[in-house]
């Protein structure tokens, strides 16, 4: 199915999991893309992978926490493709440490808005007017974190918590431009994320805690972020998916 063909996105946080995995089922789809990157260098893994499905892609260094650096790559993208029509605003970190608040440092909350947050509302700032153009579609992602509580992430749960309210505002904000936008939620995805947040929480074990009994994958959640940018989700914008197989939606069992 090439239902993106001449279309152009930008995948923003693309070296690898969801939005690497993104990037390149958009690509099997017809899309050129643009590998939105931190840090000089990286992102060559995922042109690779873009350039095998069959379609274009470049890299841009795009760091979400520079305001001039997501202007300067929107603009990029633009000279380089002439367009933009899709954005997933998946760019974020976790947090790299589980304490109640009063044990947060402001400069780690402040890293945290910074990028998770600050960073979604300027690369919608920057990419809206080109998405208004091409009358396209927006997918932001979240976490479960920001969907359900748990002890000592409460400032990566509030940016999370507020990518999903944004969503929901810029989705009513953006209708009479022709533009939808909706959110993924993702919940234990087996990517390096995950490997470096289990850590930090002492472990997290997916087939006792997820109905399904497994972590999803990172291609799991990029398919859920296509459908909502797809001709096939047209009647479908302000909503957040969950893709947590089921942990959202059960009661624990009483011992």
């Amino acid at each position: 199915m090439k239902d993106f063909k001449d279309k152009v996105a930008l995948v923003t946080g693309a070296r690898s999991g969801i939005g690497a995995a993104t990037a390149r089922h958009l690509a099997e789809r017809g899309a050129k893309i643009a590998i939105g990157v931190r840090n000089d260098g990286d992102g060559e893994q995922t042109l690779a992978a873009v350039r095998e499905a069959g379609s274009d892609g470049a890299i841009f260094t795009i760091d979400v926490s520079d305001e001039q650096q997501i202007e300067d790559g929107v603009a990029a993208v633009v000279d380089k493709f002439g367009r933009l029509d899709v954005l997933i605003a998946n760019a974020g970190i976790e947090p790299t440490d589980t304490v109640p608040i009063q044990d947060w440092t402001v400069e780690n909350i402040d890293n945290l808005l910074t990028i998770n947050l600050r960073g979604v509302l300027l690369t919608c700032r920057a990419g809206m007017p080109h998405i208004v153009k091409a009358k396209g579609s927006v997918c932001l992602l979240s976490s479960l974190m920001g969907t359900v509580g748990s002890f000592g992430v409460g400032p990566y749960s509030a940016t999370k918590a507020g990518v999903q309210g944004f969503t929901r505002t810029l989705a009513v904000e953006q209708q009479a431009n022709g533009v939808r936008v909706n959110c993924v939620v993702p919940g234990a995805i087996a990517t390096e994320m995950l490997e470096r947040f289990s850590s930090t929480i002492g472990g997290f074990d997916a087939g006792k805690n997820v109905p399904m009994g497994r972590a999803g994958t990172a291609e799991e959640v990029a398919a859920a972020i296509i459908w909502l940018c797809s001709p096939a989700a047209s009647y479908v914008t302000g909503q957040s998916l969950g893709v947590d197989g089921g942990i959202t939606v059960v009661m624990p069992a009483a011992e």
